[in-house]
C-alpha cells in the first residue's frame, strides 16, 4: 500500500476529515510522506523520529498545503 493510499484509509476512518496535527515518530520516509498526505491544509506535523540523513518526502505537497513541519529533538542523558 502506498503512502497516499494509507493516508486515504486514515482519512476515511476519520469520517473524511484529515488530521489537524500528526506526530511522526518512526523516522521512515514513507511514514513522513504519509503524514504529509494525511494532514489537513494549514495543519502541523511534529517530526520526532530520526531516519536517514537525507529523505525524499513530498515537501512541495507540504508547502502547497501550508503545513507547518516541526522538528522535535529529545535526548536523555545517561
Amino acid at each position: 500500500m502506498s503512502d497516499k493510499q494509507l493516508a486515504a484509509e486514515i482519512t476515511e476512518l476519520m469520517g473524511g476529515q484529515t488530521a489537524d496535527v500528526s506526530i511522526e515518530c518512526s523516522g521512515f520516509e514513507s511514514s513522513q510522506s504519509m503524514a504529509i498526505h494525511a494532514t489537513r491544509p494549514g495543519g502541523r506535523i511534529a517530526i520526532v523520529g530520526l531516519g536517514a540523513p537525507a529523505n525524499r518526502v513530498p515537501l512541495s505537497t507540504a508547502t502547497m498545503k501550508e503545513i507547518d513541519l516541526i522538528g522535535v529533538c529529545r535526548i536523555k542523558d545517561e
